[in-house]
């Protein structure tokens, strides 16, 4: 998971000022973890991007959904970009395991 800082007046600009590479039950609670998934699950979505904004209150917003996962952003370093993509690919390739009915991870 990658939590992405940029001003608010580039809030719509697709360059962040700083990026962190994290893991979502670093930052989301159980229940927010399960409403994520259902939301997932609702859409179809069995991989892919999602752009969660929480507000001042503490409440989650799923404000963008992509097929397709654009990876680590350009200003994670490099070292988090290399572990960040190594994660990626190890759960890409549990899903297509799961997927296929084998159920084996390498």
């Amino acid at each position: 998971m990658f939590i992405k800082r940029r001003p608010a007046v580039d809030r719509f600009a697709n360059h962040n000022s700083s990026t962190t590479l994290t893991t979502p039950e670093a930052v989301f609670s159980p229940l927010e973890l399960e409403a994520i998934a259902a939301f997932c699950r609702d859409m179809g979505l069995d991989w892919g991007g999602l752009d969660i904004l929480r507000d001042k209150d503490g409440r989650i917003y799923v404000v963008d959904v992509n097929k397709t996962d654009m990876g680590p952003p350009i200003a994670l370093p490099l070292k988090d970009k290399l572990r960040a993509t190594s994660l990626l690919a190890a759960a890409f390739l549990t899903l297509i395991n799961q997927e296929s009915g084998t159920g084996a991870a390498a």
